[in-house]
């Protein structure tokens, strides 16, 4: 069953407590986006000391590019980094890369653009399921 079958399930939008009528779908045709210089920075400040951060994306994003929120993350939050980036690896094969920041940790997963859980489930739960548990990613 794909994502957007399955989110409109009537079942499932009762369990999740989604409003019935309008019709999920995975990228809004509909959401209106602003752009704003400052973006999330407020957030990650206000969340830093208090929650563990992952924060990851594909590297072939081209709405939000893993360049840029590198970028981002060193000239706009400038958090210490306590492990330079470096590459991770599922059963053998090239993840992505990761980079451990004073409470938060960034990571690409390669090959993958802006819907990562949707075109890289497997590398998507390993980042995140290791990350959860505190596992370390080799």
């Amino acid at each position: 069953m794909n994502v957007d079958a399955y989110m409109n399930d009537p079942k499932v939008r009762e369990q999740l407590h989604m409003p019935q009528g309008e019709p999920w779908e995975h990228c809004s045709s509909t959401l209106v986006f602003h752009q704003d210089f400052i973006g999330a920075v407020w957030a990650y400040q206000e969340l830093r000391g208090r929650y563990r951060i992952l924060k990851y994306s594909g590297d072939f994003d081209g709405a939000v590019p893993t360049l840029g929120t590198r970028r981002w993350l060193q000239e706009e939050l400038k958090w210490p980094v306590l492990e330079k980036w470096r590459p991770y690896y599922l059963q053998g094969r090239l993840v992505g890369y990761l980079e451990e920041r004073d409470g938060l940790t960034f990571a690409s997963i390669h090959g993958a653009g802006h819907m990562t859980p949707l075109l890289k489930p497997a590398e998507t739960y390993y980042l995140i399921a290791s990350w959860v548990s505190g596992s370390d990613l080799i």
